[in-house]
């Protein structure tokens, strides 16, 4: 909230009154994709004593952590249905008396997909247009998006203690360093046994999720702490950098070769067959220069291949 919601009212919020509540609200209420959400985070917090006779005493923070690949034009619509059945739970437990409201939720999504985030952010947004003095009668939310691949690494680095910044600077990480620069700073902030529990969590995403994502092939040994993840990460996680880019530069230099081969086969023998086509495709970089070089003078396919061609 106070690193990514930039609107003035966060600073009426008492954040000594944070409460995490049960994140089970809609399992079951839901069918289909909707159901069972429990990747959804609901906060209560209470606003500072000099705003509660002017509004409700509370306001609750629901995080929808949607780690989709691209954008839904619907979200929003989506999202407004979120909120109305957290109301509807909160009334099956609390019902309504004469003259009461329902507390203020705010919508706020996490949202890491490769493409911008384009969709309309307000439900509003996504109705017919209706002219001015209709405009009463369509309903109206707006959710606050916090796009992570986006966010400017310069404005992450600057938010001091941010757990949340961390995390997007993580997965923005192009390398072993700018990783290692993250998990020095959580491992200087999340010091004490108030952060065991989260230490936990974010060690384990690190070494499952991150890591694996920047060198697929790593061996990851087992890491008790921020600290241990930290000496891997400037220690063995460069040499599985290395030797992925030398897998991928090889790699590139076999697709090439494989593409070469078969244009110079259909161009002086016609179409290549289908166990000929198989064969070129799976062979290594050696093989192909090989061929590559018999090409020019081969009268045929078996010269090329010399018995090396699939049965």
């Amino acid at each position: 909230m106070r690193g990514f919601v930039h609107e003035p009212w966060v600073e009426d919020l008492d954040f000594r009154t944070l409460k995490r509540l049960p994140s089970d609200y809609l399992s079951g209420m839901m069918p289909g994709e909707y159901d069972e959400r429990i990747g959804d985070i609901l906060w209560e917090v209470k606003w500072r004593r000099r705003r509660a006779k002017s509004q409700g005493s509370n306001l609750y923070v629901l995080v929808l952590v949607e780690l989709q690949s691209t954008c839904r034009q619907e979200m929003a619509l989506r999202v407004l249905a979120y909120v109305i059945l957290y109301y509807m739970r909160m009334l099956k437990d609390h019902p309504l008396k004469k003259g009461e409201r329902l507390p203020v939720i705010l919508p706020v999504i996490l949202y890491n997909g490769d493409e911008p985030w384009w969709a309309p952010v307000d439900v509003f947004d996504l109705i017919d247009l209706v002219p001015e003095s209709f405009a009463a009668h369509i309903p109206s939310m707006k959710c606050i998006v916090i796009d992570e691949k986006r966010c400017r690494p310069e404005d992450l680095e600057a938010l001091d203690e941010n757990v949340v910044a961390a995390i997007i600077r993580a997965e923005q990480a192009s390398g072993a360093s700018d990783l290692g620069a993250v998990v020095r700073d959580l491992e200087t902030w999340l010091r004490g046994p108030r952060y065991r529990e989260l230490c936990r969590d974010i060690l384990a995403w690190l070494a499952k999720v991150v890591v694996p994502m920047r060198c697929p092939d790593a061996e990851v040994p087992e890491l008790r702490s921020l600290r241990d993840m930290l000496n891997y990460v400037e220690t063995d996680m460069p040499n599985w950098i290395e030797q992925a880019e030398e897998r991928g530069e090889e790699r590139g230099r076999q697709k090439g070769l494989v593409e070469a081969v078969l244009r110079l086969v259909e161009h002086k023998h016609g179409p290549v067959p289908e166990d000929v086509r198989a064969h070129v495709l799976s062979a290594d970089v050696d093989q192909l220069l090989v061929w590559t070089d018999r090409i020019l003078t081969a009268a045929s396919l078996g010269d090329i291949f010399r018995g090396e061609e699939p049965s």
